[in-house]
């Protein structure tokens, strides 16, 4: 809670290292990680709630990466997830997903999806919702498959290349949301 992580040459904040401490989770809250050489939060195999932070200048802002079954929980809210050199958001693997309230802006890609078809792999209840996604070169990209994700009630606009890509074969449901004008969806 309320803490700096700046200006590390490797990851801002590892949490692997949890994998094998049953009933561990990495919890960042108010807390400003920026600057850091490779991800700003890294969250592979570990539960993660990462509320009301700044997560900046890192080369992936949350890099959450869950390669193995059971799922884990993957919590991202009111936080600004910006300038980041790749993703700002990247979701990988078996998790319950929460994205709620963020802005993720000036990111090459605002929001990777690439979740699991394992049945324990879901949106949570609150899902994916009331987010910005702005000003990157790729809004959303979904690369998850033979699922359904509604990403609904955000302001995806102004993003370079597309404010959508899905190169998944997941359906994506993207009533609610206020659009950009002239950049393409796909």
């Amino acid at each position: 809670v309320d803490c700096q992580v700046v200006g590390n040459t490797s990851d801002g904040v590892y949490g692997g290292s949890l994998k094998d401490t049953p009933g561990s989770s990495l919890t960042l809250t108010r807390c400003v990680v920026s600057g850091n050489g490779q991800d700003g939060i890294n969250a592979t195999y570990t539960p993660v709630s990462v509320d009301s932070c700044n997560v900046s200048f890192n080369r992936n802002g949350v890099n959450a990466l869950n390669y193995s079954s059971p799922a884990v929980s993957v919590v991202v809210r009111n936080s600004l997830i910006q300038t980041n050199q790749t993703a700002g958001l990247n979701c990988y693997g078996y998790m319950v997903l929460t994205v709620v309230s963020n802005t993720i802006s000036e990111n090459v890609d605002g929001l990777v999806l690439e979740l699991n078809q394992d049945a324990s792999t879901k949106l949570s209840d609150e899902g994916i919702s009331g987010n910005v996604i702005r000003r990157n070169d790729l809004g959303i990209k979904n690369r998850s498959a033979n699922r359904v994700l509604v990403i609904g009630g955000g302001d995806i606009t102004l993003n370079t290349t597309y404010e959508v890509k899905n190169e998944g074969s997941a359906a994506l449901v993207l009533d609610g949301n206020s659009w950009g004008t002239g950049v393409a969806s796909e």
